[in-house]
């Protein structure tokens, strides 16, 4: 319980600091309404002391301190948010139907309120097995960080060369030792996005049609359930949706917020580089909007396509810049055949691709039209996700139903289609990862939510309520698979019944892991080197680690000079490595016919054991009789 409660504090101090950073940046002039100030202030915010974080990892500077000190500072940033929100206009009424029922408002409360609860308790549990690139990298690069006090090159980890935004804030939580606020982090950007969808509609449509759009659309984000399982998890892409759903919101809304729609999708760049292409987007439509305009292109166009292109670039520079400087290529390992790459090989690349194409149904045009439906229904939804969530069973209906509305479009409608349906083109032609397609949610969600409307208003009496219905159901599946699927294993943990050892070895492949990590900590000595073998989770390990697979160290370690386990083990034994840990469900993983099953270490180490040089010290199965495996090299 003390976990939970400081990572709470911690993350309200952190919330302070983004705030009063951000408000410097988003002006009262420019955003009246306060609720919409705070929404943009909080994650413009976010991204400056991301990069001024990463300014102190590379200089050395990543310590305890520091980092309570720039948390104390959460202190000031609340008191001007008080001072910020006493001052500003009171925002109107919302208005409502002669005829409204309060109930239906008070629906929607309750279960927006009930989401943020479960999806909170699921993010104060430790990380598990369940959050494969959680403890993978997305934490277990910071903690690396942490361990050196500084940001430098990983070099069997070719994720950590990724753009870091986020992961900065994660170091930060994690420096004063709250991996629950490392998570919250990620937790408040899903809030962030779920209150900016109907702070959107609600300026988009001051009235009470308005307002309940934007209930609907907030609804339909936040019950999908690739939101509530992502709200839960230390990953980024709920920042990545944030960030760019902003770019969009604040050029939609007027051609004066060019330079924060700039900022923000720089920021959004800082957190993946698929952005690029919804970058490129947003260029694209700053560009065709002025010349349905103008009719031409005009000196303004020009110098908005300067302005938005020099600020989100140069805010992403740094990223580029650090990864040019470890691996030779700005964007490692992408590219490859272009760039080149560090410690990487023709051969990883080919392998990569394979890897990320294996994601969705294939480039078949008959899977263009039915990913949408494919993504969100059992078995498919697995090709898309590592679990099979998706969006909200609303979406895809209300969506098809709409060019049947006689009701004219207007100007934003249309730009917000245009958006999602180039957008999609993009995802499918690239990557089709459902967790991807989270930046364009939002506009779909709001495309949804304007038709369920539009059948009110056209009276079509059967559509509308079946319309709402669906709508109902998909807030009510979202109760119960949050509830269900992600409070209940979590509650006692963070209310401090369970203890968190016992709590993550209960999470998937963490029943044999974490006891290895566990034995690694208390058994060896504290500058011990491990390698890892089939295995990723190094989260749980308080030493150095390598990724020891020839398919993730690349070049790094010379796999094909070793001709025999002595070799193998002599390379080892200078470079530091005297134990190894090896786990046999994740290995169950890799498919029969992979080149990864005929790497040469799983020759070596059984023929080193058999010899005598290197023995078993720690084995953990579990009902299966899958081991989990700690070796140490003699």
């Amino acid at each position: 319980m003390t976990e939970s409660l400081f990572a709470l504090l911690y993350f309200a101090l952190l919330t302070g600091v983004c705030y009063g950073v951000g408000r410097f940046i988003v002006s009262a002039r420019a955003f009246p309404v306060f609720a919409e100030r705070f929404l943009f202030a909080a994650p413009s915010g976010m991204g400056v002391l991301s990069l001024v974080l990463l300014a102190l990892g590379v200089c050395r500077l990543f310590y305890a301190p520091v980092f309570y000190a720039i948390l104390a500072l959460g202190v000031p940033g609340w008191w001007l948010w008080w001072r910020d929100h006493a001052a500003a206009p009171k925002p109107d009424a919302v208005p409502t139907a002669p005829k409204e029922s309060g109930l239906i408002n008070l629906g929607f409360t309750a279960t927006f309120v009930i989401l943020a609860f479960c999806t909170l308790v699921a993010a104060l549990a430790p990380p598990g097995g369940g959050e494969w690139d959680t403890m993978s990298y997305h934490l277990t690069v910071p903690k690396t960080y942490l361990m050196a006090h500084r940001v430098f090159y990983i070099p069997y980890d070719h994720h950590s060369n990724f753009p870091f935004l986020l992961q900065m804030l994660y170091s930060l939580m994690l420096g004063v030792g709250s991996v629950g606020g490392a998570k919250l982090c990620h937790w408040g950007c899903g809030v962030l996005l779920v209150l900016s969808v109907y702070t959107f509609a609600r300026r988009m449509d001051a009235t009470a049609t308005g307002h309940r759009t934007g209930l609907i659309a907030a609804l339909l984000v936040a019950a999908s359930p690739v939101v509530l399982w992502e709200a839960g998890i230390a990953y980024v892409d709920l920042a990545t949706a944030l960030f760019t759903w902003l770019a969009l919101y604040a050029l939609t809304i007027g051609r004066d917020r060019t330079i924060l729609a700039a900022l923000l999708i720089g920021f959004a760049i800082g957190t993946k580089w698929t952005v690029l292409g919804f970058w490129g987007i947003l260029l694209l439509g700053i560009v065709a909007t002025d010349l349905m305009r103008e009719k031409r292109i005009s000196a303004d166009l020009v110098k908005r396509i300067a302005v938005f292109a020099f600020v989100s670039l140069a805010l992403s520079t740094p990223w580029l810049l650090r990864s040019y400087l470890y691996t030779g290529s700005p964007v490692y390992p992408y590219f490859y055949s272009v760039f080149g790459g560090r410690f990487w090989t023709e051969e990883n690349a080919a392998q990569y691709t394979i890897d990320q194409a294996n994601l969705g149904m294939g480039k078949n045009p008959l899977y263009l039209l039915l990913a949408p439906w494919l993504l969100n229904v059992e078995p498919t939804a697995r090709k898309f996700n590592e679990y099979p969530f998706g969006f909200a069973l609303a979406i895809v209906p209300l969506l098809l139903s709409a060019p049947f509305l006689p009701r004219k479009r207007n100007g934003t409608q249309i730009a917000l289609a245009a958006f999602a349906f180039v957008a999609y083109l993009f995802w499918f032609a690239l990557v089709q990862g459902t967790r991807y397609l989270l930046p364009v949610l939002p506009v779909l969600a709001l495309l949804a939510a304007q038709t369920l409307m539009g059948l009110f208003a056209e009276r079509k009496g059967f559509a509308r309520y079946v319309g709402t219905g669906i709508v109902a159901l998909s807030g009510v599946w979202g109760m119960y698979l949050a509830a269900n699927a992600f409070t209940a294993p979590a509650i006692r943990v963070v209310l401090g019944t369970q203890s968190r050892a016992e709590y993550v070895a209960q999470t998937q492949w963490m029943d044999t892991l974490y006891p290895a990590s566990a034995w690694i900590n208390d058994n060896t000595p504290p500058n011990a080197k491990v390698a890892l073998f089939d295995v990723v989770f190094g989260f749980y390990i308080d030493r150095p680690i390598l990724w020891a697979n020839p398919n993730h160290s690349g070049t790094l370690l010379p796999w094909d000079t070793y001709q025999t386990a002595d070799d193998w083990l002599t390379d080892f034994k200078r470079r530091g490595y005297t134990y190894i840990l090896t786990d046999d469900a994740t290995t169950a993983l890799i498919r029969s016919d992979s080149s990864a099953m005929n790497q040469a270490w799983r020759t070596f180490l059984p023929e080193a054991v058999a010899a005598g040089k290197v023995e078993v010290v720690f084995e953990k199965a579990n009902a299966g009789g899958l081991a989990a495996r700690v070796y140490r090299i003699r």
